[in-house]
């Protein structure tokens, strides 16, 4: 007994392919222009974290450079 196989008639079968790209299309294209903010946004989060941390390390630098002047110089030794 031979399985019968299920056959498509070649107007359906076309239309059910064009159907099929002009999905994958619209997906594709759909998910590439969601993933830009996305990229965007981490981009925008390492930017600004790096920000910080360099900052935050200048502060501490001007900080101790003001510390030393500060115990150097003649006006503020008692």
């Amino acid at each position: 007994m031979r399985a019968r196989s299920a056959r498509l008639p070649p107007a359906f079968a076309g239309m059910a392919l064009l159907s099929m790209a002009i999905g994958a299309v619209v997906l594709i294209t759909g998910l590439t222009l969601l993933a830009v903010p996305v990229m965007l946004l981490i981009g925008f989060v390492v930017a600004l974290v790096a920000g910080v941390f360099f900052g935050g390390w200048a502060l501490i630098e001007v900080l101790a450079a003001l510390e030393s002047w500060i115990e150097r110089d003649a006006r503020f030794q008692r």
